[in-house]
């Protein structure tokens, strides 16, 4: 590991329509000690041409030789780097100018194994930008934290790549495809502090095509997969917030079969259906429309 530089892993599908805009918000980071592992993981468009014309020797290019799932391909790209640190950056998102400065400054507590931050949320079909997270202060985040309420953004995250070494590779769990990051901290949350910085760090482009939207339905899959997990090698259960956790998780399991007129979902889940019996009532009178808005609200996990 070299030191101080930051490896910036990209992975890239066909993301050529906002590829310029990802790899010019590197460019211009007054941090400049960088590395970007541009893991093409079996593009068909312009994307190979369009990133090898920026000519920068920080710039590493790699071909997958097959299409590989998300995490699959992430785990790949950060075997390659050679970097201190460790972030992430997808086609479609941008980064701040001062991104990777600011975060470093923070790393330099040797205590901190982990640095994420606040993000703006671009949203293409109502033309609006936002923050994601309004009136957080900086604090550091705890396990119990994370499975209360999930705020890492993957685009904002900055790893100590001796941190992520104590994990056994692959360091993403490949089954995932769209909680994967959300598993890798929640383990690495274990093993390391990680410290919140309410500072606009990127801003995360909201469209049509992104995955957790794209394979939405797939997200109540991985969390019982994850769920399951969990009960055979009891890693998180033991946490105060963990029932939460999967209470959230059953309800708005349910309330996806609801708005896919699956009504008879309340019939298999006895117990649930006596802990949550008025707001399960007052779901079922709710017009369909409200229930999807309530539902897309949950489902803004970064992927």
């Amino acid at each position: 590991m070299k030191r101080n530089l930051i490896s910036i892993i990209i992975n890239c599908y066909n993301g050529e329509k906002y590829l310029n805009q990802c790899i010019n918000s590197v460019i211009v980071q007054t941090w400049n000690n960088w590395e970007i592992i541009f893991w093409d993981n079996h593009s068909t468009d312009n994307s190979k041409n369009i990133i090898l014309n920026f000519c920068d020797e920080r710039i590493k290019y790699y071909y997958a030789p097959t299409h590989e799932l998300l995490y699959s391909a992430r785990n790949f790209a950060v075997q390659k780097s050679s970097g201190e640190f460790i972030t992430f950056l997808d086609t479609d998102d941008l980064w701040e100018p001062n991104k990777l400065e600011l975060q470093i400054k923070i790393l330099q507590n040797l205590e901190i194994g982990i640095v994420c931050g606040n993000y703006l949320v671009i949203n293409e079909r109502l033309n609006t930008k936002k923050k994601q997270y309004k009136d957080i202060k900086n604090h550091y985040i705890k396990t119990d934290d994370l499975l209360k309420k999930y705020k890492v953004g993957l685009l904002t995250l900055m790893i100590r790549k001796i941190e992520l070494n104590k994990i056994d590779f692959p360091y993403f769990n490949a089954s995932f495809n769209i909680i994967g990051d959300f598993d890798l901290i929640c383990k690495l949350s274990l093993i390391t502090k990680i410290y919140y910085m309410n500072n606009i760090l990127a801003s995360y482009r909201l469209h049509e095509k992104n995955v957790s939207f794209t394979q939405r339905n797939k997200i109540f899959v991985e969390f019982n997969l994850w769920h399951q997990n969990n009960l055979k090698n009891n890693t998180f259960i033991h946490f105060k917030n963990y029932k939460y956790f999967y209470s959230q998780f059953k309800f708005y399991t349910i309330l996806q079969k609801l708005i896919n007129g699956n009504k008879r979902v309340i019939l298999m889940n006895e117990k649930f259906v006596l802990k949550y019996s008025i707001l399960l009532i007052l779901i079922l009178l709710i017009p369909k429309n409200i229930l999807i808005f309530y539902y897309k609200k949950f489902k803004k996990i970064d992927a």
